[in-house]
């Protein structure tokens, strides 16, 4: 999962109300114009990172061609020739969106608890923020490694 997926997802739980988000935003100059400046970063960030796993998928198939020629000549189905690919995208996505999180959890450590005894006025990142955005994070890579996945195979099955 990229850092991109993380901030679409954070940004759209704080637009739709489910996470707070900072009262002084405004005044600290990131309004709409912010907002969507960084929506856009984050959409660029999720479709390079989509266009990075159907790219490594393909190449996975690439190099097993042989093998799926074989599968598809003793009459296997498309679907049973794209399971194998997608659960092992689907299980390096989980191990990704898990290094994202743990890296969430050492940045917050590392950076922001000490900012919390000096600068007092600006209400910072919590520990339930960060876990009320796990499972969204499992969700979101999950879904973008399988359609990603789906994308990448689609035209090279068709043989």
């Amino acid at each position: 999962m990229s850092l991109g997926t993380i901030l679409l997802i954070i940004l759209i739980l704080m637009l739709l109300g489910v996470l707070p988000t900072w009262p002084h935003a405004r005044s600290w100059g990131y309004g709409p114009s912010g907002i969507v400046g960084v929506l856009l970063v984050a959409f660029v960030m999720l479709v390079s990172a989509s266009i990075l796993i159907a790219n490594t998928v393909r190449m996975g198939l690439f190099a097993r061609r042989k093998e799926i020629g074989i599968m598809k000549l003793v009459g296997a189905t498309n679907w049973r020739i794209r399971l194998p690919f997608l659960v092992e995208g689907l299980f390096e996505s989980l191990i990704g969106a898990i290094a994202a999180i743990l890296f969430l959890f050492a940045i917050k450590v590392a950076f922001i608890e000490p900012l919390n005894e000096s600068v007092q006025f600006i209400p910072w990142i919590v520990n339930k923020d960060l876990i009320a955005i796990i499972p969204i994070l499992l969700v979101a890579g999950a879904l973008v490694a399988l359609v990603a996945g789906l994308v990448g195979m689609r035209r090279f099955l068709d043989v």
